[in-house]
């Protein structure tokens, strides 16, 4: 039976998120790693999007993050069920479930599961995506547990919802991003948008006659950190250094990232190198700072930052878009 005291701590502690910069992987994450401490369950995963696109997944555990996986690859399971009928999905005895064969297989050796209840989530009456709870026993939950159930589906829908409607908000309607000129990561500049702000810059420097700085930034050890786990680390690695090297940076300095694990920032009008050097320490300085990922925990990275100045006569060093370096 589910515990009301440990509920109401776990919707405590998911409400405290709203006061955060979270992000949806975060919410969701932090949703499904909770689940088992308040319903008798094994675990629980959680795909949110689109038919077409299912932007989010998250689990409990590696284990189950694979179950979940399988089910983007195939587009067939109790979530993908839910999700389009709108109805919850119940597959009592996964040993002798014909429905979704592949799934119970894997959902019975990953997630040690007996049984998989799928309820979808919705966003004004339509469905967004929906919650897998793999459960120790056969057959579905007693009406308490159901009702708990419910409550951390809905729960989930609605930090969603609030974060799609705050990341709206901050952009604003004509500010999406141009898929074919920014990254799908991170949301910034792709090497063909840079290349074409790093020749802008040139000429505003030339008629300027002041220097444009650049700083190449390679992180190290992201790729070792993200094998044998999802691709989901790696691009939280990066999403999370984005937003960090955007803390340190002035409005009009620009950040982009170029393939692999490498960022680039655009420094105009620098009178004095030494304002392009304290801004290359201060970037080093939060790259530096400890990283906790929700898959797999704390990860240690090793940053480098390289500085190139380019005078109003002088070409920018374009060739870092080419290679990454200076």
């Amino acid at each position: 039976m589910a515990n009301g005291r440990v509920l109401a701590k776990v919707l405590t502690e998911l409400a405290r998120t709203l006061v955060t910069d979270y992000s949806g992987q975060v919410v969701l994450q932090r949703l499904v790693r909770r689940v088992p401490d308040v319903l008798p369950g094994t675990g629980a995963g959680v795909l949110i999007g689109s038919h077409r696109d299912m932007r989010f997944v998250a689990a409990s555990d590696e284990g189950l993050l694979g179950v979940e996986t399988l089910q983007l690859g195939s587009g067939a399971g109790p979530c993908f069920e839910a999700f389009r009928t709108g109805e919850a999905v119940l597959l009592p005895d996964l040993a002798f479930d014909e429905r979704f064969p592949q799934f119970s297989a894997l959902a019975r050796s990953a997630g040690r599961a007996a049984a998989v209840l799928a309820l979808p989530m919705f966003d004004t009456g339509k469905p967004i995506g929906a919650l897998d709870l793999y459960l120790p026993e056969l057959g579905g939950l007693d009406d308490d547990d159901a009702a708990a159930a419910r409550v951390l589906a809905d729960v989930g829908a609605c930090y969603m919802i609030n974060w799609q409607a705050r990341k709206k908000a901050r952009k604003g309607p004509a500010a999406r991003p141009d898929p074919d000129l920014h990254d799908g990561v991170t949301g910034l500049p792709n090497r063909s948008l840079l290349r074409d702000r790093l020749q802008q810059a040139r000429a505003r420097g030339q008629r300027s006659e002041l220097t444009t700085a650049v700083l190449s930034i390679d992180l190290e050890g992201v790729q070792s950190t993200s094998d044998g786990h999802s691709q989901q680390v790696g691009d939280e690695v990066l999403s999370t250094m984005a937003q960090r090297l955007r803390k340190v940076l002035r409005p009009s300095d620009m950040l982009g990232r170029l393939p692999g694990h490498q960022f680039l920032i655009v420094v105009e009008n620098v009178h004095d190198p030494r304002v392009a050097e304290h801004l290359a320490s201060r970037v080093a300085d939060i790259l530096a700072k400890p990283l906790t990922t929700e898959t797999i925990g704390q990860i240690d990275l090793t940053t480098s930052v390289d500085v190139a100045f380019a005078g109003p006569a002088r070409d920018l060093p374009t060739n870092l878009l080419d290679n990454g370096k200076t």
